[in-house]
């Protein structure tokens, strides 16, 4: 048995994704601990996951909101050092990449230590059901903007009044990030349910469209549900995953400050009308579900730290 330390941004896509791989160390007689300051404990979700505080006295409880304020500020501040390329913040061993090559822009010169493997999710993921009376016959829209990014309530009262004036059921996901006077005035304005987080596998797999930041765990989760797209990026590495939808075919994209209630109705509407963008969408999904997942990441980091040496990409 070995025993992994995990160390990841205190954010619920990052913790969630790694969980998901800690699970299957796990299963396989490991020993895994993640190690952050203490107010990430409560990101893990399995109790058999261990947790290792550091940063009491310069992290202490109740101080993770004020890290995720700074979150998109330069890395000096955390004191980071400068890197002069991209392959420095990178293992020489093995690179675990959850984007797959039909998702992805053509690669020429790909390391052969580079390992897409899809989504890393848990096998309970997803499976908590979607609780709403969802009406047959009527498209069914699910809008999500991710755990940071749940407060813009401008875009969201745009989304709402373009999806009421297309007739459109929809389900908004803030992720506590509106207030009670928030949430009212979204459901004045077009949104048929608001809630701070929903059960989001079963809510993009019943949806005809998903209105996302272009968040790669979203993303991922709409191409395995094969449900298209429109893609609002707001920040950090949500252009280039925006990019990578339209690419691919699976969905359409729009600036999230300059698309005006015309412009999302009218992307809806071909979202809605043009059947190939489910079916690229589709397509790159049953790609992820054959790429392996937590457990080939696995399967890779163990063959690290057995053999010390990096795992090629055609012998993993």
């Amino acid at each position: 048995m070995s025993h992994f330390a995990v160390i990841a941004p205190p954010f619920a896509g990052h913790f969630w994704a790694l969980e998901a791989l800690a699970e299957c160390l796990i299963m396989r007689g490991h020993r895994v601990t993640f190690v952050q300051q203490e107010d990430a404990r409560a990101l893990l979700r399995q109790p058999h996951v261990e947790f290792a505080a550091l940063g009491q006295a310069s992290h202490p409880p109740g101080s993770l909101a004020t890290v995720i304020s700074h979150a998109g500020h330069p890395g000096a501040p955390f004191g980071l050092p400068p890197r002069d390329s991209l392959h420095q913040c990178l293992s020489p061993f093995a690179q675990i990449s959850q984007t797959l090559a039909g998702f992805d822009f053509p690669r020429q010169e790909a390391p052969a230590h580079f390992h897409p493997v899809g989504p890393l999710r848990s096998p309970n993921q997803g499976t908590a059901p979607l609780d709403l009376p969802v009406a047959p016959g009527r498209p069914f829209v699910f809008a999500s903007l991710g755990t940071l990014q749940g407060g813009r309530f401008g875009l969201f009262r745009r989304m709402a009044a373009a999806c009421r004036d297309l007739d459109l059921q929809l389900l908004l996901a803030h992720c506590g990030r509106l207030d009670p006077g928030q949430v009212r005035a979204l459901h004045a304005a077009g949104a048929t349910w608001v809630t701070d987080f929903a059960p989001q596998c079963a809510a993009l797999a019943q949806a005809d469209v998903a209105i996302t930041h272009a968040g790669l765990n979203t993303v991922l989760d709409a191409l395995v549900a094969g449900t298209p797209m429109l893609a609002l990026p707001i920040a950090f590495n949500q252009p280039a995953i925006a990019a990578r939808v339209v690419y691919a075919g699976a969905g359409l994209r729009a600036s999230p400050l300059l698309a005006q209630r015309s412009t999302l109705r009218r992307l809806l509407r071909r979202l809605l009308d043009e059947p190939a963008f489910a079916e690229h969408a589709t397509r790159i999904g049953a790609e992820a579900r054959q790429a392996g997942g937590a457990e080939r990441a696995a399967d890779i980091v163990e063959a690290v730290l057995k053999s010390g040496r990096p795992v090629l990409h055609a012998a993993a």
